[in-house]
């Protein structure tokens, strides 16, 4: 995995080792998947009466996504490989995550109840006190804003993720990311629903000030005044496991013998370290990422990808 092969503007020939040739299997699960979350929220939407709000607006962001694989109807930009990967991962990750934080919101409305005494709880016996610890990176300005901009680094992260990849033909590494990014994300929707929490940052709200403007929507989806989806202006309502954790692993793991190796594995540590704070998280939430993150990896390895083949 430690070298590239330039692979741009050619198809990749028959000799080419089996790592750096193209592998689709992840952009194929992200599809898939879409299509998966896509029927769930037509029928749950239809039987209780959803509505989507801005619907233009999020309209017209869907057809600029789709636009990227506007290219790959003409055979010169099919046949190379960096093109069709970088296109096709691009376009199935936004459309996956779209559709799949929209399902979150119908998670949430379900109003089971909440699990966030019990990780409390966890959080105590582990030693570990959310509010000391939200006060103590408070003390330290700097230190305290590398932390946020860390937190907020995801979207650059996958940007650069996707385009050093496939520029240096490490197919494989990539689609490993897509696809257990799938399982991933629903082993976590499967966990919310039956043990949702509303996050450490509203827990804690008599204790600390803290913004919870980023969960805005939870009390209205939880009691049923909310049962419109803005497509345009989604919030991160999945508490347990943390998804920002799973990603910050998800993102060393794909790195790994390259360039990028070092510089991810220590800005996604501090990304983890940011993530109690400013995602609200409990600290077992991170655990729960991490066990999330391996048994996906397992899943995806030993079992759905073969089915690929």
């Amino acid at each position: 995995m430690g070298h590239s092969l330039p692979v741009h503007g050619r198809t990749m020939p028959a000799s080419t080792p089996p790592h750096l040739r193209p592998d689709h299997k992840g952009s194929i699960m992200l599809a898939e998947a879409s299509l998966f979350y896509l029927a769930l929220l037509l029928a749950w939407g239809w039987s209780e009466h959803w509505s989507v709000a801005n619907g233009k607006m999020a309209l017209q962001q869907g057809v600029l996504t789709l636009s990227l694989l506007a290219p790959l109807a003409l055979r010169r930009y099919r046949s190379d490989p960096f093109i069709v990967t970088v296109l096709g991962t691009t376009a199935g990750l936004i459309v996956f995550s779209q559709l799949a934080a929209a399902f979150s919101y119908m998670i949430t409305s379900t109003n089971a109840p909440l699990f966030d005494a019990t990780l409390a709880r966890w959080d105590h016996n582990l030693g570990f006190d959310w509010v000391d610890f939200s006060n103590w990176s408070a003390r330290y300005p700097l230190l305290d804003l590398s932390l946020q901009a860390a937190y907020d680094s995801l979207l650059p992260q996958m940007v650069l993720l996707v385009l050093f990849l496939a520029w240096t033909g490490r197919f494989r590494l990539l689609s490993d990311f897509c696809g257990t990014l799938v399982v991933c994300k629903m082993m976590a929707d499967l966990v919310s629903g039956f043990y949702p929490a509303m996050g450490a940052s509203k827990y804690y709200a008599q204790l600390l000030r803290t913004d919870v403007s980023m969960l805005s929507d939870f009390e209205p989806l939880r009691s049923g005044a909310l049962r419109s989806i803005d497509l345009v202006a989604l919030q991160g309502l999945i508490v347990a496991p943390s998804f920002h954790a799973i990603l910050a692993l998800l993102l060393i793991v794909a790195t790994r013998g390259t360039k990028l190796a070092w510089p991810y594995l220590l800005l996604n540590l501090w990304m983890l370290l940011a993530t109690p704070k400013f995602g609200g998280h409990y600290l077992v939430d991170l655990l729960a990422g991490a066990l999330t993150v391996l048994l996906a990896s397992l899943l995806w390895q030993r079992h759905i990808t073969s089915k690929y083949a």
